[in-house]
């Protein structure tokens, strides 16, 4: 599934595309199982990091390496020939991560910058790269969505700062 002319422009201006429904209800809910066996099956793994205040799941990496669900995500052509579009080469999943946040559990996730990140933390080299989510979960204002400051992709690295500021 080709990205427009026009999400391409989008992108490059504001850095986002949004395909709503990119993944039938179907496929969704697969995903949706396939977490419920993560919690089921493999909480006891050392990909799963936990919340600080409570056992509850915080990110879990990796779950194409022990999950059919989300294996068969990572190699999705409705994803990987739009992120090939965009980065104009083949692609690789330098991180697949599941951020399985419930309702009034846990932290938050602090402003940042996605390649800040990666690059300091994982070694990604450089920021050729794209953040895909693909959300199991309906998403609102008051539970907590991810949020982008569109157009920032074209300032490069912003220093950190305290998040009270």
């Amino acid at each position: 599934m080709k990205l427009t002319e026009q999400e391409i422009s989008f992108f490059e201006e504001k850095g986002y595309v949004i395909r709503p429904n990119l993944f039938s209800k179907d496929e969704v809910q697969s995903l949706r199982d396939g977490l419920q066996d993560i919690y089921t099956h493999h909480l006891d793994r050392p990909e799963i990091a936990r919340e600080k205040n409570n056992d509850a799941p915080r990110l879990i990496f990796g779950a194409d390496k022990f999950s059919d669900p989300f294996y068969k995500l990572s190699r999705h052509p409705r994803w990987l020939e739009p992120a090939k579009q965009l980065l104009g080469n083949e692609v690789y999943i330098h991180q697949l991560r599941i951020n399985p946040k419930k309702e009034f559990e846990g932290e938050g996730f602090w402003w940042h910058q996605d390649f800040a990140t990666w690059h300091y933390e994982d070694n990604m080299p450089t920021s050729n790269a794209l953040m895909i989510a693909v959300f199991l979960d309906d998403i609102y204002e008051t539970n907590g969505p991810l949020m982008v400051i569109p157009g920032s992709h074209h300032h490069g690295e912003i220093p950190e700062r305290s998040p009270d500021t």
